[in-house]
């Protein structure tokens, strides 16, 4: 996939994308992963206050989200909600 999503400290988190709503970020990631894991990357703040993401091509900057509200863990990955 195309999709990744680069994170303050440098870490990159492939076949993943940001959609923006308002003062609001959906992640979408997919692969196996466990509450656990992703619990401890989205809601480390110093991860997520400046993110970068790429989707097919669509660069986006991500600022200031650094309050984790929402965790769905599915079968084929995972949705995480961050607020500002």
């Amino acid at each position: 996939m195309d999709e990744w999503i680069r994170m303050a400290d440098e870490t990159v988190v492939h076949d993943a994308y940001i959609v923006g709503m308002d003062d609001r970020i959906a992640v979408y990631g997919r692969g196996e992963t466990t509450f656990g894991d992703v619990y401890t990357m989205w809601s480390n703040s110093a991860k997520t206050n400046r993110m970068t993401s790429d989707q097919y091509g669509d660069i986006a900057e991500w600022e200031g989200y650094t309050e984790l509200y929402s965790i769905e863990i599915t079968d084929s990955g995972f949705v995480v909600c961050l607020r500002r």
